[in-house]
């Protein structure tokens, strides 16, 4: 259960940032500022829609799309971690990892002087989560909201040991739909990740 009162209180911006209930009850952030508006779910950190100031939605998400806890979004901008694809040794791992379909939690946000709006997310870790990715690791993203949309995702290693992750921000996005302009320009980062640990390397999947 999601407590909005209180979720907007910590981390609302009058005018610009709004937690509430979406669609299947799901919790999303709506981003509204002079440059666009966005809605990006709690569960997964996932940006469902975006669109430009004077613009068309950039962004496509599926009518038939299952909003429901645990379950994956078809469309948006989906988080795969810490796999993309089919799980490299075990078939029955659910396809491009679990970051998709668990709760985040919101860390910060902040009006940009720029005009835009950045919210700063941190992946929930659970019983479930380290039962499928046993490694000591943090998962953040970091998404920019205006006239661009930014989207860096940073992964920390704390496990002491070497470990691959492979990520993709899975974008789907209505290109054909989209008029083209110098407000409208579409920019998604995918931040190197980072390794904290002395002795690990990494081989992110893009």
């Amino acid at each position: 259960m999601v407590d909005y009162p209180a979720l907007n209180a910590r981390h609302g911006i009058p005018g610009q940032i709004i937690f509430k209930e979406g669609p299947g009850g799901l919790a999303v952030a709506e981003v509204i500022n002079a440059q666009g508006t966005a809605t990006i779910a709690l569960q997964g950190a996932q940006v469902m829609a975006w669109t430009p100031r004077a613009q068309t939605p950039v962004i496509w998400l599926s009518r038939a799309s299952r909003f429901a806890p645990g379950k994956s979004m078809r469309g948006g901008v989906p988080i795969c971690w810490p796999w993309f694809g089919p799980h490299a040794t075990d078939p029955k791992l659910p396809a491009h990892g679990f970051a998709r379909t668990v709760p985040w939690e919101v860390t910060g946000t902040r009006a940009l002087a720029d005009g835009a709006t950045r919210l700063d997310f941190r992946l929930v870790q659970s019983v479930d989560t380290r039962a499928l990715w046993p490694h000591a690791s943090l998962l953040e993203c970091r998404i920019g909201v205006g006239a661009a949309l930014e989207i860096d995702l940073v992964t920390r290693n704390a496990d002491g040991n070497a470990i691959t992750v492979g990520e993709a921000l899975h974008t789907f996005s209505r290109w054909v739909m989209c008029a083209v302009s110098p407000s409208a320009v579409w920019k998604t980062v995918l931040i190197s990740t980072r390794w904290t640990a002395a002795s690990a390397s990494g081989n992110p999947g893009r």
